[in-house]
């Protein structure tokens, strides 16, 4: 510094400066709680944009769901006009040149009850190439 009124200059070379602790620590308190704070605040908006995101995840799932089941709905209906016995007579009398069949056509089946025929056999008892052995019972023992 300059003494404007004597003309010389005096210096403050043995001035040093005092670090006041008390300062420090609340600039510290400041500084943590001020970073608490943001960490909260981007914390708390992480978590809303994970829930918004959710959100939409859940409605196009339930979209995706909706469309599924109107497409099974539709198969179903599809495969119920597909095996309808009405329909697959007239493409095959249409499209394949099939006639109903004529009574002399039909087969039916004869069914012999065990009790009248008398007999208990093995329909391949009686076959030709069979052994004797292979038509004997295994035992247990």
């Amino acid at each position: 510094m300059m003494d404007w009124a004597g003309g010389t200059e005096n210096r403050n070379y043995a001035i040093r400066r005092e670090i006041d602790t008390r300062h420090l620590l609340d600039l510290l308190l400041i500084s943590l709680s001020l970073g608490l704070m943001a960490g909260v605040f981007l914390f708390h908006s992480w978590v809303h944009a994970e829930m918004v995101e959710t959100g939409y995840k859940v409605q196009n799932l339930q979209a995706e769901e909706k469309a599924l089941v109107n497409d099974q709905a539709k198969l179903t209906l599809e495969e119920q006009t597909l095996l309808s016995p009405d329909r697959i007579d007239a493409v095959a009398q249409a499209d394949l040149g099939m006639k109903p069949p004529r009574p002399s056509q039909l087969l039916t089946p004869v069914l012999q009850d065990v009790e009248q025929t008398g007999t208990t056999t093995l329909a391949l008892a009686g076959a030709p190439g069979v052994s004797a052995e292979a038509r004997k019972p295994q035992s247990a023992f």
